[in-house]
């Protein structure tokens, strides 16, 4: 009996292995990424008129896959989460911001986040897109962004982050507002 399940065995490796070919065999490489702006409450207090913005360029290709990139067929972009941390909320004066994140890639410049009336307060990962999933924080605009930023990856090539905020009043505390990303790529292992 032994013989036939070790028969068996190597039988199937054969296949699998002829099967593979000369495309070899694909398997999906998952990593959780993220990157954050942080705000500082001087720069933004030092704003005459309380504009402030800030740009972040992201290279997801060769931070998060760089020994997996050239060997990626397909990349996606699985769910997004946002998180605001390290707000000092001993301010008695509540506080509320209208802010905006937009992607630039290859020149153009699209929307990737908007929130009006924002209050400062830390908070848990809140869950803005899930591939698969009918309610989504995120628009239909935005999540062509993500399908944007997916492609961008592919092609090795950054991506420009840029948070736009209008703060009336002074900001008493810095803070951090960071994305994550589950990601995945579709790699031919040779």
């Amino acid at each position: 009996m032994k013989l036939v399940k070790v028969g068996a065995v190597i039988l199937f490796s054969l296949i699998m292995l002829m099967s593979c070919g000369e495309a070899g065999i694909e398997t999906d490489i998952s990593k959780i990424t993220e990157f954050q702006f942080d705000i500082l409450s001087n720069e933004v207090n030092s704003s005459p008129n309380g504009s402030y913005q800030l740009r972040e360029r992201i290279d997801f290709a060769s931070n998060d896959f760089e020994e997996y990139i050239n060997d990626a067929k397909t990349f996606e972009i699985k769910r997004m989460w946002v998180q605001l941390s390290e707000y000092d909320e001993t301010n008695p004066v509540p506080y509320t911001v209208d802010l905006q994140v937009d992607v630039e890639t290859q020149g153009e410049r699209g929307d990737f986040f908007s929130a009006n009336n924002l209050p400062l307060e830390n908070s848990d990962r809140v869950l803005l897109y899930q591939e698969g999933n009918p309610i989504n924080i995120l628009t239909s605009e935005q999540i062509g962004i993500l399908e944007q930023i997916a492609q961008e990856v592919l092609a090795q090539r950054p991506v420009d982050f840029i948070f736009d905020a209008d703060f009336i009043s002074p900001l008493y505390s810095d803070f951090k507002l960071t994305f994550f990303f589950e990601m995945v790529a579709r790699v031919e292992l040779k």
